[in-house]
């Protein structure tokens, strides 16, 4: 009975905005997510490899149904509890700080959307949007396949 009480009073007493409890060290790896993209009127593949040293290659391929496009972006990559912040800064000349809320996480799917506060002057990801992606079945990357 005691315990009973015991597991009730903590469950009562959780705040519900406490770290759910993610592992942050699951982003590392590859992983894909598959939407279309407004603001541009294209459907969009998006790669996102993961390194153990922080760094987070960004692989894009715009198709309209007409023609593919194709991108890459480098960024370092920190996770604590349920925020995701990709930093551009040292990669892109004025490279934005970009702040994603974490939702889901495990070791085969990730959820996110963005959380920027003002998006009158941003460009990209603003405004919301949930990003969903799946883990590839590919082994952990080496920090020496970066390339970066």
């Amino acid at each position: 009975m005691r315990v009973l009480v015991a597991v009730l009073a903590l469950a009562f007493t959780t705040p519900i905005w406490a770290n759910p409890g993610f592992e942050c060290g699951d982003l590392v790896g590859t992983w894909q997510g598959d939407r279309f993209d407004h603001t541009v009127g294209a459907q969009r593949t998006s790669v996102a490899t993961f390194y153990a040293t922080g760094v987070v290659v960004l692989d894009f391929v715009y198709n309209d149904g007409v023609a593919s496009q194709s991108s890459r972006e480098y960024a370092h990559w920190q996770c604590e509890g349920d925020v995701l912040t990709l930093d551009y800064s040292n990669t892109m000349e004025d490279g934005p700080v970009d702040y994603y809320e974490i939702s889901e996480l495990n070791t085969s799917y990730v959820a996110f959307k963005d959380v920027a506060a003002d998006c009158s002057a941003r460009y990209g990801d603003c405004g919301g949007i949930r990003y969903e992606l799946v883990r590839l079945p590919d082994p952990a990357p080496s920090d020496e396949s970066c390339g970066c």
